[in-house]
């Protein structure tokens, strides 16, 4: 009998956050069927905003999401994930099983009709919807954000970036937070620093960083861009090629840096932890990395990124 109402309450829990939709859609872009994994919170309210994360070459949705574990996110911040599936590329004179065109707008559209399909099914706000890829699909990134500045609100390129072309002219000034293991023997970390630097004084940001350290993360941030624009790289130690590991806390330091923008000038007051009110004014938060998991101190406490508070 005890057995019996474990399962059951177990099952309720399940049902409790159980998603509004949670698998493979299909979509018609181009004259061209194809697919996306699209993952929505059961609770999600509209005018909610949306995440894309694109896969990288030779790759798919199935392994992006199991890397970046993003719908465990989404739950607690309540935002839309879009896993896009990439089709047969040739990139840098190199053909692809799966990846992403960066000659065309095709895969651009592609982008675009997902953002168009989720907000006319669940009323996402489209002024805060994020682009995210791993390596190529990181390379992606950069393109979309030269190619549809106007329709993206941040970027978040991971293990990638272009190797052909250092174009960084964009309809808008873009913030950026990227991600860069610095030991990927793939997409070589030599070149990211230069990269990074490159966009940032096209954003306006001041030329000379501030640099700090957190854990095994080296942080590079640009600051004083247009509209308050920020471009952000996180220098992993210990990090290859990989979408994510126990260096750093990928997902939480992208979602913290993307919410606070829209597509228009000037930053967000996020909803959440960069809030917390000390009962008279809003104080200054510090974020920091603690055996692997992302902290936020601010008013004298401590928080994790979802806002609890931990002590």
């Amino acid at each position: 009998m005890r057995k019996f109402f474990f399962l059951a309450a177990l099952c309720c829990a399940m049902m409790a956050n159980a998603a509004q939709f949670d698998g493979l859609k299909t979509i018609t872009s181009g004259g061209v069927e194809r697919q996306y994994y699209l993952y929505v919170p059961n609770t999600l309210k509209a005018n909610s905003p949306m995440l894309i994360s694109c896969h990288g070459p030779n790759q798919d949705y199935l392994y992006q999401k199991e890397q970046t574990r993003w719908p465990s996110v989404a739950d607690t911040a309540q935002f839309v994930v879009v896993y896009p599936v990439g089709t047969a590329v040739t990139v840098w004179g190199s053909s692809f099983a799966s990846g992403w065109n960066i000659s065309d707008m095709t895969d651009v559209n592609f982008m675009l009709d997902i953002v168009r399909e989720v907000h006319a099914d669940y009323a996402i706000d489209t002024t805060r919807v994020y682009m995210s890829g791993f390596s190529e699909g990181a390379t992606f990134v950069y393109y979309v954000a030269r190619k549809a500045a106007d329709k993206f609100a941040a970027f978040a390129p991971v293990s990638g970036y272009d190797l052909m072309d250092n174009t960084t002219t964009t309809s808008r000034p873009v913030p950026i937070i990227h991600i860069h293991g610095k030991n990927d023997n793939v997409m070589n970390y030599s070149g990211v620093k230069s990269y990074v630097n490159k966009w940032a004084l096209a954003q306006g940001c001041l030329p000379t960083p501030i640099e700090t350290t957190e854990d095994n993360c080296e942080v590079t941030r640009y600051t004083g861009g247009r509209c308050a624009v920020d471009v952000v790289l996180y220098s992993v130690n210990g990090r290859g090629h990989v979408p994510d590991d126990n260096n750093c806390p990928t997902q939480m330091l992208i979602w913290l840096f993307c919410k606070e923008f829209s597509t228009g000038c000037g930053r967000l007051d996020p909803e959440g932890i960069d809030n917390v009110d000390s009962g008279k004014s809003k104080v200054d938060s510090r974020k920091k990395i603690e055996n692997g998991v992302l902290l936020i101190e601010r008013g004298g406490k401590t928080y994790n990124a979802q806002g609890a508070e931990v002590r």
